[in-house]
């Protein structure tokens, strides 16, 4: 198992691709996957946009797990890997809320979550054990 996160590296023109996906899907939320690489500092390098297959995506979301399947194959190889995902939270603050903890069950996991109400706002987060819960990561900018 790697070392858990402590910050993660957003470049601003995928957080501004991630802020405008969570604009565009409203009243939904939307929900993609983030490509990466690195421990301990986790920079993204690229995003995959997902269809949200859940019954409730005005509350939920939920990858279209083919989304998954076919990022592992193009990964396969590569230095990078699927560091986590984002979704956005319309209506409420960008923290998890206690669904978004039911479903973390991979402690290395990065949940980038933006939310546009009542300002559009990002944070990232881990949960190396669900016990414990969710812990902040530093976002850091990066061209």
């Amino acid at each position: 198992m790697n070392a858990p996160s402590q910050s993660l590296i957003l470049p601003v023109a995928l957080r501004e691709q991630v802020s405008k996906y969570a604009r565009q899907g409203q009243p939904f939320e939307c929900c993609g996957l983030l490509i990466g690489s690195g421990q301990g500092t986790v920079a993204v390098q690229g995003i995959v946009a997902a269809d949200n297959v859940s019954k409730n995506p005005e509350l939920r979301f939920e990858i279209d797990p083919q989304v998954q399947f076919d990022a592992l194959r193009r990964l396969r190889g590569t230095s990078q890997r699927i560091i986590g995902h984002y979704h956005s939270h319309p209506s409420t603050p960008a923290v998890p809320s206690a669904y978004d903890l039911s479903m973390a069950h991979d402690p290395e996991a990065v949940w980038l979550i933006v939310t546009l109400n009542p300002i559009e706002a990002l944070a990232a987060f881990i949960c190396p054990n669900q016990a414990q819960g969710f812990q902040p990561l530093t976002i850091k900018n990066a061209e």
